[in-house]
């Protein structure tokens, strides 16, 4: 039968450290978030121009993209230092909550890159001009 090697030194407050980062790093998002909202709610009732307001939303889109990111990638990088620190219910712990955030923070980050990303207009097609039966005129799209 394999022998358990004792947890390591380091990993215990290793792991404190990066859950207090993801955590820290989760509220300063929110935070920013929540500034960006109340400035672009208060530029579209001034006198804001389009170009700030548009600003503002690529701003908060950003913050959208990294926090869909930071929400999964953070558990899972604490998990893998706590498995790495041979500690497998910190391991476990981080690799669940990790797993849980991936559909809502991938969700969010690719909402959010689309939205950063719109796709290309489609060009326009070839238009056809149709006759009225019975009124002898035609119909053109545009005019």
């Amino acid at each position: 039968m394999s022998e358990r090697r004792p947890a390591t030194q380091w990993s215990a407050p290793a792991i404190a450290l990066l859950t207090l980062l993801w955590l820290g790093s989760l509220l300063v998002l929110v935070l920013l978030a929540f500034s960006i909202g109340m400035e672009s709610w208060a530029g579209r009732h001034s006198a804001a121009t389009t170009a700030e307001i548009e600003r503002l939303a690529h701003q908060g889109s950003l913050i959208v993209l990294c926090g869909g990111i930071l929400l999964f990638a953070g558990p899972l990088a604490i998990a893998t230092t706590a498995f790495a620190g041979r500690r497998p219910w910190a391991a476990g712990v981080y690799g669940v909550l990790g797993v849980l955030a991936f559909v809502p923070g991938v969700l969010s980050a690719s909402g959010a890159y689309r939205e950063m990303n719109p796709p290309a207009p489609e060009p326009p097609g070839r238009y056809v001009c149709q006759e009225h039966s019975g009124e002898g005129g035609f119909s053109c799209p545009g005019g």
